[in-house]
């Protein structure tokens, strides 16, 4: 018996309907369906609309990942010297964001990072050695980190914070300008609160979430359903356009560090082991497997598995392990490695490869870009309004 595609498109207003839905329920559509898609012509006055508008992505000398401050050649060369995570950096493949690593503020919202380890036996001894990062860095090139009151916000349509990198006191300064931003922490106290408010002056939260189901719990005006791997697939290509992409090329399974078993289970095709990669190397692992695993119980918010379908993979995964299971499509959840082997056998052998990837792919453009962008865009346009 061949696999099944299970492609139904739910119509946006189904999505109020979810609300008395079991969590079960969600889960089952969340993996089973996927939002009607955001029709092109609109999409394409997004793009239009975008077309002179300035925007900015800040993080502040606290937040020790992401980008590197400095100029950089090209927005590609940019996302390369990211640490961790690759970011949204559809910012700057599709709007031309700027970048800024602005020196840490003394305004108490401006250390509200400090929240992220509230619940860390050593929380004191935490905060003293990310503030000593912080003094270092500042210290070692002070001309790659401005001040905030250095810099002029009112040339910008729309600023993206990574936390709250610029005090209430400028926010207020630029009411021209739409502040927005992320909480790095997605779990963390700050993402809690601003969930029910926006914080500090800011006109909205992007809440790192790219679910297909928005019911429960429904995001407030001020949420904007917007993931952190705010990614397409024309920024990938050209973001990985010097590694192998195309299907015939690609070879191999890529397997997360906590999903790997030593031994490894049989598998008529090479399993490799993700684990520790620099940027580049990471990026040209995603761009020359076929298939990217993770099976651990360990419960992960979703956003490599963004990167590894947006990247050409095919994801293959534990749903219960996910908090945001519809990366997955229906005939692609397994329980553990062993199965994930077989499943990848039997893919190759019916030769269904293409059309699953294909399907995955289009399902996340649309959560983890697309939509996201849309909801910006009209967020915008009536907070401008």
């Amino acid at each position: 018996m061949s696999l099944t595609l299970r492609d139904f498109q739910v119509p946006l207003p189904a999505e109020s309907i979810g609300r008395v839905f079991p969590r079960a329920w969600l889960n089952w559509l969340e993996i089973n369906t996927r939002p009607t898609p955001f029709p092109q012509h609109l999409h394409l006055k997004n793009l239009a609309y975008w077309q002179g508008r300035k925007v900015a992505l800040v993080k502040q000398t606290a937040y020790h990942a992401l980008y590197e401050a400095g100029a950089f050649s090209a927005w590609q060369e940019r996302v390369l010297s990211a640490g961790g995570h690759l970011g949204p950096f559809a910012l700057f493949s599709e709007f031309n964001a700027d970048f800024w690593v602005v020196a840490q503020e003394q305004d108490p919202e401006c250390f509200a990072w400090e929240e992220k380890f509230a619940y860390t036996p050593n929380r004191e001894e935490k905060i003293r050695q990310r503030r000593a990062f912080i003094r270092e860095l500042e210290a070692s090139c002070p001309e790659n980190f401005p001040r905030t009151g250095d810099l002029d916000w009112g040339r910008y349509d729309l600023v993206i914070s990574l936390d709250l990198a610029i005090p209430e006191r400028l926010v207020r300064k630029y009411p021209e300008t739409a502040w927005a931003y992320f909480s790095t922490e997605p779990g963390s106290p700050l993402q809690k609160k601003s969930l029910r408010a926006p914080l500090a002056g800011y006109n909205f939260f992007l809440n790192h979430g790219f679910r297909g189901w928005r019911s429960r719990p429904a995001n407030r005006r001020h949420v904007l359903e917007f993931p952190f791997s705010f990614q397409s697939q024309r920024a990938w290509d050209e973001l990985g356009g010097q590694f192998s992409s195309e299907p015939s090329a690609r070879s191999g399974v890529l397997v997360e560090q906590f999903s790997w078993q030593d031994p490894p289970p049989p598998c008529t095709v090479p399993l490799q082991l993700l684990r520790g990669q620099e940027t580049p190397r990471y990026i040209q692992s995603l761009r020359s497997h076929r298939y990217a695993v993770r099976t651990s119980t360990r419960k992960r918010w979703g956003n490599w598995a963004v990167e590894a379908i947006l990247g050409g993979c095919l994801f293959i995964g534990r749903a219960e392990s996910l908090d945001h299971p519809n990366v997955l499509l229906a005939p692609l959840v397994v329980p553990d490695l062993a199965s994930a082997c077989r499943l990848v056998d039997r893919i190759e052998r019916e030769g269904w490869a293409f059309a699953l990837s294909t399907l995955q792919r289009d399902k996340m453009e649309e959560v983890a870009f697309r939509r996201p962008w849309a909801d910006l865009t009209s967020a915008f346009r009536f907070w401008k309004s």
